[in-house]
């Protein structure tokens, strides 16, 4: 049996619009994809790296924390 919520304006939402939802807002607010697979409930954290085109700054902090320690 597939749940299906009409709370949203008249569109139906399934679990898996609601569980996607959840790990956006939750990527938004900064939590680690490691803290999020375990909220999840994810196997691995190969699953929660399908989100890692919504970690878009991610790759910008890292430069940019090196270059501030000037580790080379």
């Amino acid at each position: 049996m597939d749940f299906r919520s009409s709370i949203f304006f008249g569109f139906y939402l399934t679990r898996a619009d609601i569980r996607h939802s959840h790990v956006s807002l939750l990527i938004g607010m900064g939590f680690s994809a490691v803290d999020i697979a375990g909220r999840m409930g994810h196997e691995s954290i190969d699953i929660t790296l399908h989100y890692a085109h919504m970690f878009p700054s991610a790759q910008k902090d890292m430069a940019d924390k090196l270059n501030e320690e000037r580790v080379w």
